[in-house]
C-alpha cells in the first residue's frame, strides 16, 4: 500500500472517530443539535481534524517513513545480539537510562519495562497522552546469542489510535534506542578486542622476558662445567673423557627441550640426572643423591630448569663447600593445591645472604613472578638439623 494511500486511509480513521465522539457529546447535549451537526457541522470539522492529524504523521515521520508506520499505533523491532541474555538486558537498561532516566524501569531476568515522559513515570492528566509504554523482551538464540524484542507504544492506545496519532513519537524513541543498544555492544566489542590485545601484548613481553631469562641459565652453567672439564683433563684424561659425553648426554637433552618456558616434570628431572651424573664424575663419593617424585607429578608442567638451578646452587654452595660425603634431597609433591618441590643439602649452610640471593635464584624468582605472580614463593633457609633447604610453591595445573 502507497505512502498516499495511507495518509488517504489515516485521515478517513482520524475524522470518522472525531465525528463519533462530536455527535456523541451533542447528544448528551441536544438530540436536535447532534442531527443537525452530524450532518453539517461535524463532518467538515471532522475531516481538518484527520488532514491535521495526517500531516503530523507524515512529517514525524520524516522524509522517508516506512509505510507501516503511518496507520499503526506504537511500533516494534528484534535486534539480534552476540551477547547472553543477561548481559544484552544490562545493556538495554543502561541505553534506556541513558536517553530517559532509571526511574520507573522494572527489568526482571527476561523482560524491562517502563514509561518514556519527558515528566517521568508518574505523569497524569492530558501530558499522560503523550507518555509511551516500553516493553522490551529477551530470548535466548544460544549459549552467546540472543534476540531483544522492543515495543514502544502510547501509553493511552484509544487517543493515538483513535482521535489522533503520536506524531512518530514512538518511532522516533525506537530508532533512538536501538541505535544507543547497538552503540553500546559496539563499545563493548571494541573494549574486549583491546583488552584481548593488550593481553597478547603482556604475554608476548612476559614470553621474551622468560626467553631472555632462560637464556641467561645456559651460558652460566655450561661455562661452569667446562672449566671443571678442562681441569680434569689436565690431572685425569679419563675422567675428562667422561665428564664430556655426560655433558653431551646433557645437552642433548636440553636440545629436546629446546626455548620452551615450561616442561614437564618428568622432562625436568631427566636433565637433573644428567646433570648429577656429571657432578658425580668430578666429586666422585662426595656426592649423594637422593629423589623423590610422586609418580602422577611426572606430566606436570614445570618453568624450565627450575629444579635444575636449585641443584646445582645445592651443590655449588653446598657439597661443594664440605670436604666430607653429602647428599643432595629431592622432593616433588603435591600441597593441598600447590605444586612443591623441595631441594636440600647437608653443607654448612647458607653464606653471604640469608635469603638465597645470587644470579640463579634470582633469575628463577623472577620467572616464576613472571609466569604464575604472586602465587608462586621461592624460599631458601638454614635448616634446624643443618644444611640448607630450597623450596619451590606455585599452583599445580
Amino acid at each position: 500500500m502507497t505512502v498516499p494511500l495511507r495518509l488517504a486511509l489515516l485521515t478517513l480513521r482520524v475524522a470518522l472517530a472525531w465525528w463519533v465522539a462530536l455527535v456523541l457529546l451533542a447528544a448528551l447535549a441536544s438530540p436536535p443539535l447532534a442531527g443537525l451537526g452530524g450532518l453539517l457541522l461535524f463532518p467538515p470539522l471532522a475531516l481538518a481534524l484527520g488532514a491535521v492529524a495526517a500531516w503530523r504523521q507524515r512529517t514525524g515521520l520524516g522524509a522517508r517513513p516506512d509505510p507501516a508506520d503511518l496507520l499503526a499505533v506504537g511500533c516494534r523491532e528484534s535486534i539480534s545480539l552476540g551477547l547472553p541474555a543477561s548481559q544484552a538486558l544490562r545493556v538495554a537498561r543502561s541505553a534506556v537510562a541513558a536517553l530517559h532516566g532509571e526511574h520507573g524501569l522494572h527489568l526482571t531476568e527476561a523482560s524491562l519495562a517502563g514509561t518514556l515522559s519527558s515528566q517521568g513515570p508518574d505523569v497524569r492528566g492530558l501530558a499522560a497522552l503523550r507518555a509511551d509504554r516500553l516493553l522490551l523482551r529477551v530470548r535466548e538464540d544460544g549459549a552467546e546469542r540472543c534476540t531483544l524484542e522492543l515495543s514502544i507504544e502510547p501509553r493511552h492506545r484509544w487517543w493515538a489510535g483513535g482521535l489522533w496519532v503520536d506524531g512518530g513519537r514512538c518511532r522516533r524513541q525506537l530508532d533512538a534506542l536501538h541505535q544507543a543498544i547497538l552503540a553500546r555492544v559496539r563499545a563493548a566489542g571494541e573494549a574486549a578486542q583491546a583488552q584481548s590485545r593488550e593481553e597478547v601484548l603482556r604475554s608476548r613481553l612476559v614470553q621474551a622476558e622468560l626467553a631472555a631469562l632462560r637464556a641467561q641459565i645456559e651460558p652460566h652453567f655450561l661455562f661452569n662445567t667446562l672449566a671443571h672439564i678442562r681441569a680434569a683433563v689436565g690431572t685425569d684424561p679419563t675422567v675428562g673423557q667422561a665428564m664430556l659425553d655426560a655433558l653431551i648426554d646433557f645437552l642433548r637433552a636440553g636440545a629436546q627441550v629446546g626455548a620452551a618456558a615450561n616442561v614437564r616434570l618428568a622432562d625436568e628431572l631427566g636433565r637433573v640426572e644428567r646433570y648429577l651424573e656429571l657432578m658425580r664424575l668430578r666429586l666422585g663419593d662426595r656426592l649423594g643423591v637422593a629423589i623423590d617424585v610422586d609418580p602422577a607429578l611426572l606430566a606436570q608442567p614445570v618453568p624450565t630448569a627450575c629444579l635444575l638451578t636449585l641443584v646445582e646452587n645445592a651443590v655449588k654452595h653446598g657439597i661443594e663447600r664440605r670436604t666430607a660425603p653429602g647428599v643432595i634431597s629431592v622432593r616433588c609433591h603435591r600441597i593441598g593445591g600447590l605444586l612443591a618441590i623441595d631441594v636440600d643439602n647437608d653443607g654448612p649452610g647458607l653464606c653471604p645472604a640469608p635469603d638465597g640471593g645470587g644470579t640463579g635464584l634470582a633469575n628463577l624468582r623472577e620467572r616464576l613472578r613472571l609466569a604464575h605472580g604472586p602465587d608462586a614463593t621461592l624460599c631458601v633457609e638454614d635448616r634446624d638439623d643443618g644444611g640448607v633447604c630450597a623450596s619451590l610453591r606455585w599452583p599445580a595445573a
